[in-house]
């Protein structure tokens, strides 16, 4: 499906830096790019922009937007954008004319995925539309005295405008429209109003504007800098992940979304979450060098630093609308070079401790490279079990501590915490990398039995060998317990050849 997105207005209360609305960035994006990517997501495939304020750097940004995602973008001019958004629709006539159904949409809106998803699944008759109406007068995100109001009657909106005295919704800024919204909108300006909402009333008044109830599904329109800090604080809240473990719920998340991942993007607009992926396993390169060279205290901050990072490029992934499966599979095997690398770093610095040698003695070395090895196996082994019953016996692990995914941000606090009391006595460390070992051998092995009983193969019943069933009711249709006795004694004799009276 098609999808119109109208972002030809000035926007003088949340103008960019270039002085165009549509380039305000909210969460690493700018309100058009997000517009159009949350409408790719949904189900459109073809995007027309219709420009006119500023419209060069808008197009230029437009075609940038269209290189990076491979989407096809025409945009489409309205010189008259200033004289009401009801003619930037009707300047995509000569274009989604003949289009049977397309979706519309603002470009300052910031919508839940799922609203336009739900939105562009519908078909409206050939002379019909159907407006995404929100029933939820107490949304605090929403702007009542500035919002399109609705009055909606068996489905059907009865009536649409700003200064509308009875009503019971919103106007969301998303519809689904056929041709018909094109005069709808033209006999709406011959008398006068030139705002789409005007030809939305026209199809109202004629019983053709039908409501879709989305409300529970989220959407903003951000006309001031509090709407936009009101959307980013959604977008924010929406990247808490419900499988999160204890240390990425309680510290690194926190960490990430307040501090970290906010900062990246406002000093590396153009960051993705790829590049964040390689800043993670730097910090954590860094962080094994600086083991090995004998500075525990600022290795063990490293640690974590990789550990937040390595929860920000997700964040980053899907604020931008980057995931990938290509992002997924890099992000893995840079968390594992990370992985090895500090625990090298940690071997190195322990083999090189005297004090290790004062306190075990003659097999501390011995001592180092078991614990240090063991951790390092079982770090690796955790992802390849991982892949691998995915992959071979189809299944995936579940559980807070064993389940695919889970317990690197646990151990990469244990690490850090052990590198910090390294300071103290090199012995603490050792008991880190220890505890790292056990837990991580200790899932495998877990793993492995899990497996095996799921995998095991087991003897189908033989029912031809079967002779007779009997069902107690239970005295729901009748007394049978007379019966059933008479037949627990029988059967068996009959089955070994016995008399049944014997």
């Amino acid at each position: 499906m098609k999808c119109l997105v109208l972002a030809a207005g000035s926007g003088s209360r949340l103008a960019d830096r270039s002085g165009l609305k549509p380039l305000a960035v909210v969460a690493g994006l700018s309100l058009v790019e997000r517009a159009i990517v949350t409408a790719q997501r949904a189900g459109a495939d073809g995007f027309y922009v219709v420009c006119g304020h500023n419209s060069t750097k808008l197009v230029a940004h437009l075609v940038d937007v269209a290189r990076r995602r491979s989407l096809v973008i025409h945009p489409v001019f309205n010189a008259e954008y200033n004289d009401g958004n009801g003619l930037s629709v009707l300047a995509a006539r000569g274009l989604l004319g003949a289009e049977p159904r397309f979706g519309l949409i603002m470009a300052d809106h910031v919508f839940d995925v799922g609203l336009l998803r739900s939105l562009f699944s519908q078909a409206p008759a050939p002379d019909e539309a159907m407006l995404a109406v929100d029933h939820d007068l107490s949304d605090p995100a929403v702007d009542a005295v500035d919002a399109t109001r609705v009055e909606v009657t068996a489905g059907r909106v009865r009536s649409i405008a700003k200064p509308l005295g009875t009503f019971d919704g919103f106007d969301t800024g998303a519809c689904v429209c056929t041709p018909a919204v094109f005069d709808a909108v033209g006999q709406s300006i011959e008398g006068g109003d030139t705002s789409l909402s005007g030809g939305m009333s026209v199809l109202a008044s004629t019983g053709r504007l039908q409501a879709l109830d989305v409300t529970g599904l989220r959407w903003i329109d951000v006309d001031t800098p509090s709407d936009r800090r009101r959307a980013t604080k959604w977008l924010y809240d929406g990247l808490r992940k419900p499988n999160d473990g204890f240390v990425s719920r309680r510290l690194n998340r926190p960490l990430s979304l307040r501090a970290l991942t906010p900062a990246l993007l406002r000093a590396w607009p153009g960051v993705t979450a790829n590049q964040v992926s390689l800043l993670a396993f730097l910090a954590g390169a860094a962080a094994g060098l600086l083991f090995a060279t004998g500075q525990p205290v600022i290795g063990a901050l490293l640690v974590h630093v990789s550990s937040v990072l390595d929860g920000s490029d997700g964040e980053v992934a899907r604020l931008k609308a980057q995931e990938s499966g290509y992002g997924g599979y890099l992000d893995a095997v840079l968390d594992r070079l990370a992985d090895s690398s500090m625990l090298l770093g940690v071997l190195v610095y322990l083999l090189e401790s005297p004090s290790l040698r004062t306190i075990i003695g003659a097999p501390a070395q011995v001592v180092v490279v078991a614990a240090a090895g063991a951790a390092l196996v079982g770090t690796l082994m955790v992802s390849y079990t991982s892949t691998k019953a995915l992959a071979e016996v189809g299944h995936r692990y579940s559980g807070a501590l064993v389940g695919a995914g889970q317990g690197r941000d646990l151990r990469l606090l244990i690490l850090a915490v052990g590198g910090l009391l390294a300071a103290l006595n090199a012995v603490l460390l050792l008991g880190a990398v220890s505890v790292i070992a056990t837990l991580t051998l200790g899932v495998v092995v877990w793993r492995l039995a899990w497996s095996a009983r799921a995998t095991r193969v087991r003897r189908p019943a033989d029912l031809e060998a079967v002779q007779a069933v009997v069902l107690d009711f239970d005295g729901t249709l009748a007394d049978t317990m007379g019966m059933l006795s008479d037949a627990a004694v029988r059967l068996p004799r009959q089955a070994q050849g016995q008399s049944p009276e014997g």
